[in-house]
């Protein structure tokens, strides 16, 4: 494959020209820091109506799925108050940070024990749509609700008349106790990953939304499912026009209108909706992922708010780091299958065993202190194309932590080059990515579907 050079030339003049202008650059205010406490620990949530509440884990107080708002160029402190019973962490998926601060055990920071207490202190660069998880027994402590959304807003409103964080999630719920079931199974972490069966948005199953007739809202839907791969759709009234505008909290250049698009496990995709100029007019999102396609959440047109934008509100972009594909090595990184059994020692003992389904470069989830050796390792301030091959016959979002590449190019799909953090491999599909390595430290990279992690399909790159 070729770098379309003039396509991604045309797109980084346009970032760095708005850079070199001030419009990207987030202030730098003079208030205190944004402060919150997270404690974790058991947590009971009533996702199916007239059944028993259902106990999972999760952070306290709010609903079943936590939002933070927070602000471009302002400090941010969270204390994560560990009361569940056994060891974890934050990680703070897409956003560009200091390495101590990512939330990985062992890689960068040490477990928060139970009864322990963690800060993470950073200040967000970019302004966009982002989420945070545990990175320690991960497929249990997600897949059972320790999971929210950090909504990082603009210096300065953008305009929309409403702005709403739809945080999506299937649960594995005996429908009749309303008790988890088996999270994982051999069969599932070897093909597409174990289904969840109670499908919510907001930790609701089909909620409504009232909207306000002829306004703009922006919709926030952020994947925290552990497994599922949504294909979304805006089906319902025809005058109802959703257009993409960020992915992965990252503004596009270029909006583009919605299609049938799909949002893996790590993903988020934010749209701007222009809402029918007729009251009771009445619209949807629908997965259609499967063969039987579901609705996810219905919106309705109302008169009791009224519309303040009248044209589709623009986002600025983020101050994303420009730099030159001359000379850039291409690194490849080969993602397949694999066989046998592993395990883990973390901090000088043995943790636990795990099967190997799947291998990044003929390797597999790492087996020895403090994990394995880095992928690649890359110096401080240098450019590289990673060329990612998926070589099985099964989708995989790949995220890179700490940072916000540019999707350059695919072997199966026209790509229009934008930023984003996870980019989602189809079966069989090579996909160029590059960024500026800029942030040092040790950086996890890994498959979201969180069952294909833990079975190998996980490692690291290191920045020096």
């Amino acid at each position: 494959m070729q770098v379309n050079r003039r396509r991604f030339m045309q797109y980084s003049a346009c970032a760095a020209a708005g850079a070199l202008l001030g419009c990207n650059s987030p202030k730098q205010p003079d208030e205190e820091a944004i402060a919150y406490q997270l404690t974790a620990a058991k947590k009971k949530f009533q996702l199916l109506p007239d059944r028993p509440a259902t106990e999972g884990v999760g952070y306290l107080g709010g609903p079943p799925l936590r939002v933070l708002r927070a602000k471009q160029g302002q400090p941010l402190r969270v204390t994560l108050d560990n009361q569940l019973g056994e060891v974890t962490t934050i990680h703070w998926h897409g956003l560009r940070l200091p390495n101590p601060m990512d939330g990985v055990p062992y890689l960068t920071q040490e477990p928060t024990a139970d009864g322990e207490k963690f800060v993470y202190e950073f200040t967000p660069p970019d302004a966009g749509s982002f989420w945070f998880h545990p990175h320690a027994n991960s497929l249990q402590q997600a897949g059972r609700g320790l999971a929210g959304a950090l909504i990082v807003e603009e210096p300065e409103p953008v305009g929309f008349d409403l702005d709403i964080p739809l945080i999506i999630k299937d649960w594995v719920i005996d429908e009749e106790t309303g008790q988890f079931g088996e999270l994982t199974t051999p069969r599932g972490a070897s093909r597409a990953g174990t289904f969840g069966n109670v499908r919510t948005v907001n930790g609701e199953i089909l909620p409504q939304y009232h909207l306000p007739a002829g306004g703009w809202v922006r919709l926030r839907l952020i994947n925290v499912d552990v497994t599922r791969i949504y294909k979304v759709m805006m089906k319902g009234d025809d005058e109802a026009e959703a257009h993409i505008i960020a992915m992965d909290g990252m503004p596009l250049a270029t909006p583009r209108p919605l299609g049938r698009e799909p949002i893996g496990p790590g993903m988020r995709v934010d749209l701007a909706v222009h809402i029918p100029n007729r009251i009771g007019a009445q619209f949807w999102l629908e997965n259609t992922s499967t063969s039987s396609p579901w609705k996810m959440v219905n919106f309705t047109a109302v008169t009791s708010l009224t519309p303040v934008a009248t044209d589709r509100p623009k986002l600025p972009m983020n101050p994303i780091p420009a730099f030159d594909l001359q000379g850039a090595p291409v690194i490849p990184f080969r993602f397949d299958t694999g066989v046998g059994e592993g395990y883990l020692i973390c901090g000088g003992s043995k943790t636990r065993e795990y099967p190997v389904y799947w291998t990044v470069n003929n390797t597999s989830l790492p087996k020895t202190p403090v994990l394995a050796a880095p992928l690649e390792t890359l110096k401080k301030g240098q450019t590289a194309i990673f060329e990612l091959h998926n070589n099985t016959p099964h989708s995989h979002p790949i995220h890179l932590h700490g940072y916000s590449f540019t999707i350059l190019e695919s072997n199966k799909r026209k790509v229009d080059p934008y930023h984003a953090d996870t980019v989602l491999l189809r079966p069989k599909e090579r996909v160029k990515l590059a960024f500026l390595a800029d942030n040092p430290g040790d950086w996890m990279y890994h498959c979201h579907i969180i069952e294909h992690q833990e079975s190998g399909m996980s490692g690291h790159i290191r920045v020096v």
